[in-house]
């Protein structure tokens, strides 16, 4: 999951750049728009990778989230 946030986030960046040099935009310009881009992307994908996490932590639901649950206490 770190792998594809990681890939989310540099290819933002890469789109910042790409958008830049075809706007022509001032360098610090683009630089400081690729660090915004990469950082949302990366926090963004983050949050969501965290939901997904406790989602699958503590919702299930059902008999397997009650066992995965279970398991996780007596741990």
């Amino acid at each position: 999951m770190q792998r594809a946030i990681q890939i989310l986030a540099l290819g933002a960046a890469l789109l910042v750049v790409v958008a830049g040099i075809w706007q022509s935009w001032a360098l610090v310009t683009t630089l400081k728009r690729l660090v915004l881009a990469y950082l949302a992307f990366f926090f963004l994908g983050s949050v969501g990778a965290l939901s997904v996490r406790a989602g699958a932590l503590f919702g299930g639901g059902g008999k397997e989230g009650k066992e995965r649950r279970l398991r996780g206490r007596k741990a």
